[in-house]
């Protein structure tokens, strides 16, 4: 009775909830408003835009509404890392009794509000390191006049920092790391869910931790306000010329066994299953195989969550993607020197590979991944033939460690969002080779 709703929005209205825009059961903010009640009001064809709608997206899109997850969205989120790069450094300098200026900051991750974060922090003359876990990304801060470390490994070690920044929304710092920090070290989680910091271990060892989620909107409402406004106004702009582009599509998520990567494409798939419908399959290899990576059932567990439904492994299972036309597109991430092939030689005798075989009959595109050691050698050819054939994309790749392992091809699987997106309109995102 109390709700600040009206009592239902019609299909022309359009809402625009809280960045990120949930807590729980409510809505994030102070109005205390339900997830349910909003729910109740909307209509067929009522536009929500918000960020991180994660398993309510489904709720809102069997109401009919239209869903449109800002999180990822470009040129939004670039344009959005300068307010939370300086919402951080207010963050950061509210909470502790020192000035950046000379301080030891290091940054977790160099993605756009890492790179930001950086730059801006060097230029108020702290002495910062950037960790990654990119050859490239270290490269490239220390060009820019930073220090360089590997994130999850820091070889320089913790005890001198006065200020740690994540970015990184995948734990980058263990309990035994966290100790090696000193207790004035101010810590701020820039990251979304899972994140980085595990703030239960900072709370018992008594760091001064903080989540800083929503920051835009908290230190810099106007220019958060506009570059939504820009963003969803282009949103409606297109609505007119192509139809609505909220539109969800259906995307199989083939993993396959390069269990070292197994991290970055989870972390990748979180943010696909943000945007698309996602249908999980396994290789054999990839379903049943434990390794030093990880084991089998907790990714099964963690990749199920993410996409709300059970993991395909079995060639009765994939079937029938070919007859009944279910997937709009198929990604094969990682795709190993195997898989490349089997597909390249029309090889159909595991879950992914007959998968692929299925969606192909229906003439829809499938976006590879790539990450073997050999594939500057015997995998070569394989990616050579697959590159001429119709329908197959390639996510932008390059040699992950040219010195150490020369033959060796990894996708960057930050553009891996970016390819799905060229892909589904028929072209091959450039340039390719990094």
């Amino acid at each position: 009775e109390n709700s600040p709703l009206p009592n239902r929005f019609s299909a022309t209205d359009r809402l625009v909830l809280p960045f990120p825009s949930f807590q729980g059961e409510k809505l994030r903010g102070e109005t205390g408003i339900c997830i349910q009640d909003l729910l109740e009001r909307v209509q067929i064809g009522t536009k929500v835009f918000g960020c991180l709608f994660s398993a309510h997206r489904a709720a809102f899109e069997g109401r009919g509404a239209g869903v449109c997850d800002l999180y990822d969205a470009e040129p939004l989120t670039t344009a959005n890392a300068v307010p939370t790069a300086e919402g951080a450094i207010q963050w950061a300098m509210v909470h502790s009794p020192i000035v950046l200026h000379g301080s030891r900051c290091l940054v977790i991750g160099f993605g756009r509000i890492g790179r930001v974060l950086a730059q801006k922090l060097h230029a108020l003359s702290a002495d910062v390191t950037v960790s990654a876990r990119k050859d490239a990304d270290c490269a490239m801060a220390e060009a820019l006049g930073m220090r360089s470390d590997k994130t999850g490994v820091y070889h320089q070690g913790l005890s001198q920092f006065d200020f740690v920044f994540n970015t990184v929304p995948a734990q980058v710092l263990s309990e035994e790391q966290l100790g090696q920090l000193p207790a004035s070290c101010v810590l701020i989680e820039l990251a979304s869910a899972p994140y980085g910091i595990p703030e239960s271990v900072c709370r018992q060892l008594g760091l001064s931790y903080h989540l800083a989620a929503g920051l835009p909107g908290i230190c810099a409402p106007a220019t958060a306000g506009a570059l939504y406004a820009e963003y969803i106004l282009r949103c409606e702009e297109e609505t007119g010329k192509r139809g609505n582009p909220m539109s969800k599509a259906t995307i199989g998520f083939a993993l396959c066994g390069s269990f070292c990567t197994f991290r970055k494409t989870i972390d990748t798939l979180r943010l696909l299953a943000e945007e698309y419908k996602i249908i999980p399959i396994a290789s054999d290899a990839a379903f049943s195989t434990d390794s030093r990576f990880g084991q089998a059932a907790e990714f099964h567990r963690e990749i199920e969550e993410i996409c709300g439904a059970k993991i395909l492994h079995t060639l009765t299972e994939v079937e029938p993607f070919g007859p009944k036309a279910m997937l709009d597109l198929l990604v094969i991430a990682p795709c190993t020197g195997n898989t490349l092939g089997k597909l390249a030689g029309g090889i159909a005798d595991s879950p992914v590979t007959f998968a692929c075989k299925a969606h192909l009959r229906n003439g829809r595109p499938i976006v590879l991944a790539v990450s073997t050691n050999d594939g500057l050698s015997a995998s070569g050819e394989s990616i050579g033939r697959l590159l001429n054939r119709k329908h197959y994309y390639f996510v932008p790749f390059g040699q992950d460690s040219p010195f150490s392992k020369p033959y060796s091809l990894v996708a960057d699987l930050r553009k891996l969002p970016e390819t799905v997106r060229a892909a589904l309109e028929g072209k091959q995102l450039q340039p390719l080779l990094l």
